[in-house]
């Protein structure tokens, strides 16, 4: 597992993980721009995500939901506040209801990604803010930790794994939603209140299967 340290600290409300790979920081940077790539492990091993939208950039939005082993479904979305690309990012991480708004009874958390190199790789230190003790122990007792620990598991398959990507899910081609921004064809553009507003064409980018890296590519 990735994942090398878990530091929780009640006083300053603060969760701060340690994960460690074996890949170039510019790889492990592309597994979270892309949205086919994240949604196959952002969530634990029984319940995958799938991105409906993933726009990585200041004041973007990702729209998600998580499927649980019976069929039911939990949604989040993010809203990025900052980003640095290829060496951070900060997003509000929340939940959403039924209806793809923000579930205002439910925890939103602050949460920063950081891309650093290593002897052997590259790291990602996730540190994430909680605004009381309340919600901190909450998302604790929601099992938060090993949610993550579960979901980082399945990081280092997804940045070793560039041909499938490539093929697409269908094995047919490459898959439309290979780029930041993009939205997956069989869903509406959806914008629910208060997230933001859709993407629209222009520079995508691709994976270049030789360096692992994201290029430019006109759509």
């Amino acid at each position: 597992m990735p994942i090398t340290t878990v530091h929780k600290d009640t006083e300053t409300l603060q969760i701060t993980i340690v994960a460690d790979f074996t890949v170039p920081v510019q790889r492990l940077w592309d597994a979270y721009a892309d949205a086919r790539q994240i949604e196959k492990f952002w969530g634990p091993v029984t319940w995958p995500a799938t991105f409906t939208r993933h726009d990585m950039a200041p004041g973007g939005f990702s729209h998600y939901y998580m499927t649980g082993p019976e069929g039911e479904r939990s949604g989040g979305y993010w809203e990025f506040l900052a980003v640095d690309p290829g060496r951070s990012f900060e997003v509000l991480d929340g939940f959403t209801g039924p209806d793809g708004n923000p579930d205002r009874d439910m925890p939103a958390m602050r949460m920063v990604y950081e891309f650093t190199e290593t002897d052997t790789g590259s790291r990602c230190t996730t540190t994430t803010y909680f605004n009381s003790a309340d919600n901190l122990k909450r998302m604790l007792t929601m099992g938060m930790e090993e949610g993550m620990r579960s979901a980082m598991s399945q990081i280092d398959d997804v940045v070793a794994d560039l041909a499938s990507l490539l093929r697409g899910p269908t094995g047919s081609g490459p898959d439309p939603l290979r780029h930041p921004g993009a939205l997956l064809p069989d869903h509406p553009r959806h914008t629910p209140a208060g997230l933001g507003r859709p993407s629209g064409p222009g520079v995508a980018q691709a994976l270049d299967a030789r360096t692992g890296r994201m290029v430019d590519d006109l759509v």
